[in-house]
């Protein structure tokens, strides 16, 4: 089963990996394939290595993980709940 959303996470290290780079990068592809959203980044270091190795995530929207759990729970279940209302069913 192919996944609905990829949650990156972020961090300097993890520019310097191979297969999370591979796996964000099939999640963009898709994400642009289709303009689902699919990619949810949380950016674990200040972000400056990142996004200067990938601009592109400069124009997404991501979480910042020093702002705690809280927040990455709430507008992870927004956008699962923004999805479920797109998939159900409307009364005619």
């Amino acid at each position: 089963k192919i996944s609905d959303y990829v949650v990156c996470f972020l961090s300097d290290a993890w520019v310097d990996r191979g297969w999370p780079e591979g796996e964000m990068s099939a999640a963009m592809a898709a994400e642009f394939s289709n303009g689902a959203k699919r990619v949810l980044p949380m950016m674990v270091s200040d972000g400056s290595k990142v996004l200067e190795e990938y601009p592109i995530l400069k124009g997404k929207a991501y979480l910042k993980w020093g702002d705690g759990i809280d927040p990455a729970v709430e507008q992870i279940q927004a956008l699962l709940e923004r999805r479920d209302q797109k998939a159900a069913p409307t009364d005619s």
